[in-house]
């Protein structure tokens, strides 16, 4: 039976709470695609039956909520303050975009109970570089309510005493961080946090005890509370997104994927050209990536598959150029925990630079089991949108298009594994 939880507080505080990449990807998409439709849609890849635990009815108001939310003065104060030092520290974000934030009104979203009864559907279709920013937001509302729904409503656990098994295993962690002074972290957990109290929490504990080591956040309105570096580039949502906008020129070849890298490098340059390598395969990226941009790129983000295999295969790339490994990085970021970032580290040590992108294991490691959901781009005007990754569990879109887009990338070897998150 669902335990009902009615009138909660609001999850989401401010539009500012969303991953960094969202500001990053909405001004390409606004700069160069401000016309473009999207439709973006979440997908629960756990067997759990979500509406058994979460009132539909909280789900819609917590969305509706956010929906009356607008940028502040003094957060977009905020995010007119970055800047970019590989461009003589000019602004990251143009007048124009941060006018386009001002201004900015969440399209809406339609929230319902499956046909099947056993997931939500949950969408919301609009101008590309307005409903972007549902995202984050939606996994965060979802995550946050199934946790008081079931974990502290259904089953009558003890928060405080979720939040102190919490700050043990935290503390585990840090004293094997400290072990490895060397390991250099970003979080990556808001998506699927426990909740914003705890994200904080987390944060300002690591920020005391391992200040070094810790990178900054990805979420952005916590980088801007306490003084900490907001981290991210882009997703593969820019990936999807460019083969609904380059759908007639990617007929014989995955023409959107150049474009979106060249697109990312005129706007943004060195300072966030970390590379999401895997949306078609890392096989294709590696393929495709070239001589030019291995060596004016910093590096790549690893996302799906074996991070030691993938790795390894950097270090080939960049040796096939006569490039040095040792001066490039890989941010891997697929659901990590403080062992594998070691082991990752300590292999790698001195033949690649490695930075960890430490999401749900951080924010959400309290002794209950983590959703894995995501919420994709789906469509573009009506086109549908593939993402195939190194492991083929995280792939999205209908069968047809992820057939058409595997032979399009010569796409063969990638794996089935569980999602953890």
């Amino acid at each position: 039976m669902r335990y009902e939880v009615r009138m909660l507080p609001p999850i989401v505080r401010s539009l500012l709470e969303v991953d960094f990449y969202k500001f990053t990807m909405m001004q390409l998409a606004w700069l160069k695609h401000k016309s473009t439709r999207a439709r973006f849609g979440f997908k629960n890849r756990t067997n759990i039956i979500l509406p058994l635990t979460i009132d539909v009815a909280e789900l819609k108001r917590q969305h509706e909520y956010v929906r009356t939310l607008r940028f502040q003065s003094d957060e977009l104060a905020y995010i007119a303050g970055l800047q970019n030092p590989n461009k003589g520290n000019r602004p990251l974000f143009q007048d124009g975009f941060l006018k386009a934030l001002e201004k900015l009104r969440l399209p809406p979203i339609s929230v319902q109970i499956s046909e099947d009864g056993r997931s939500f559907e949950i969408e919301t279709e609009g101008k590309w570089y307005q409903a972007s920013l549902w995202e984050t937001i939606i996994m965060n509302v979802v995550n946050r309510l199934y946790y008081l729904s079931g974990v502290v409503g259904q089953y009558g656990v003890d928060e405080k005493a979720v939040l102190e098994e919490g700050r043990r295993r935290l503390r585990w962690k840090i004293e094997i961080l400290k072990r490895h002074p060397s390991l250099r972290f970003a979080d990556f957990g808001l998506r699927r946090r426990w909740s914003a109290d705890w994200q904080e929490e987390v944060l300002r504990t690591l920020r005391d005890e391992v200040s070094e080591q810790l990178l900054g956040t990805s979420n952005t309105y916590l980088a801007y509370r306490l003084g900490m570096r907001p981290i991210g580039t882009f997703a593969h949502e820019l990936d999807m997104v460019y083969q609904g906008v380059c759908q007639v020129f990617d007929q014989r070849r995955l023409m959107s994927h150049e474009l979106l890298l060249n697109d990312w490098w005129n706007l943004y340059g060195s300072h966030l050209s970390i590379a999401l390598s895997d949306t078609y395969g890392s096989d294709y990226f590696i393929r495709t990536f070239g001589r030019d941009r291995a060596s004016r790129w910093i590096g790549t983000r690893q996302d799906s598959g074996d991070p030691i295999a993938y790795g390894e295969k950097m270090i080939r790339m960049y040796e096939g150029y006569g490039i040095d490994p040792a001066g490039k990085l890989v941010v891997f970021s697929d659901g990590l925990d403080v062992d594998q970032m070691v082991r990752i580290h300590d292999h790698f040590k001195g033949r690649l630079m490695t930075t960890f992108g430490w999401g749900t294991n951080l924010t959400n490691d309290l002794g209950h089991s983590a959703l894995s959901i995501v919420v994709k781009a789906q469509e573009v005007d009506g086109f549908p949108l593939v993402k195939l990754s190194d492991n083929l569990a995280k792939a999205m879109g209908p069968m047809e298009a992820i057939e058409r887009i595997k032979r399009l990338a010569g796409y063969k070897d990638g794996t089935f594994e569980e999602c953890r998150y």
